[in-house]
């Protein structure tokens, strides 16, 4: 069986488009595991006219704790042999779960990871289709694309870091930290619905000063990886994502603040920086 988690917080417009893709599912041996994170909305109104009677269909209330406690109470709960993550304003095509089953069944694999279909406004507007290398696993950060085996997190005891933004960064590096026995597929199925006024669309903005960054830079530095100089390549690019998407509507002067302390930490933490071999004018 797979375990399929989805935190659900104020979704009411979408919530039944993303419950009904997996019921769709071509592969049927799953449960779908709803995390109502403190929802204020109609959306577990609509979750229990819809999908009351299914069995298939486990509703979990939380207090509002943010998505990285509502999936690590998903994990809890989990009776599958595999886990996979939705975001509850997503969907997926009707053989999703059954190209990840069938890829990670009778194989010595940890993670399958495939790609996703960006959607806005009614159509697809980009592709991220993965290919075979090792920098393919760092190109989709967010939890969904994959199938994990349960054993293995709760043997290492992987979960979530609650640092309330990029909790999924840090639950994929700790992930890597662990196992090099990783598939990458071809697969597309997943439709990332680009949601403008979702919590992780918003909350960056502006420098949030409450967004424990830097607590979770500190967290990946430590993580020892196999190649260790990609994973510093990877922290230093999050850091210029980080810098460009939240400085995007602040005055110079903040903008320029926050430049010097991500790059004093970057000076600081990360040994020669500046020369990292996959960091060049043409990469």
């Amino acid at each position: 069986m797979i375990s399929i988690i989805i935190p659900v917080y104020n979704v009411e417009k979408y919530i039944k488009r993303c419950v009904d893709s997996l019921l769709n599912q071509t592969y049927k041996n799953i449960e779908i595991i709803l995390i109502n994170d403190g929802s204020t909305d109609n959306t577990i109104r609509i979750i229990k006219e819809n999908y009351r009677k299914n069995k298939n269909i486990i509703l979990i209330n939380q207090k509002n704790s943010g998505p990285a406690v509502a999936r690590n109470n998903g994990i809890k709960h989990a009776k599958g042999k595999y886990v996979m993550f939705i975001d509850s304003d997503d969907f997926t095509d009707p053989t999703y779960v059954e190209n990840y089953y069938y890829a990670i069944k009778n194989t010595k694999y940890d993670v399958v990871i495939g790609g996703y279909k960006r959607f806005v406004e009614d159509k697809v507007t980009m592709k991220m289709q993965l290919k075979e290398g090792e920098y393919s696993k760092y190109l989709i950060t967010a939890p969904y694309c994959r199938i994990i085996r349960l054993s293995f997190l709760n043997k290492n005891n992987i979960r979530f870091l609650d640092t309330n933004s990029s909790e999924d960064i840090y639950f994929n590096l700790s992930i890597y930290s662990k196992t090099n026995n990783i598939k990458i597929i071809d697969d597309i199925g997943y439709y990332y619905f680009f949601n403008k006024n979702s919590i992780s669309n918003t909350s960056h903005k502006g420098f949030n000063e409450n967004i424990k960054i830097f607590e979770l830079l500190d967290h990946m530095c430590k993580m020892k990886i196999k190649n260790n100089e990609m994973k510093n390549y990877f922290i230093i690019k999050y850091c210029i994502w980080y810098l460009l998407y939240s400085g995007k509507h602040v005055d110079t002067k903040k903008f320029i603040s926050w430049y010097k302390r991500l790059f004093s930490w970057l000076e600081e933490n990360i040994d020669n920086y500046k020369n990292n071999k996959y960091i060049s004018l043409f990469l």
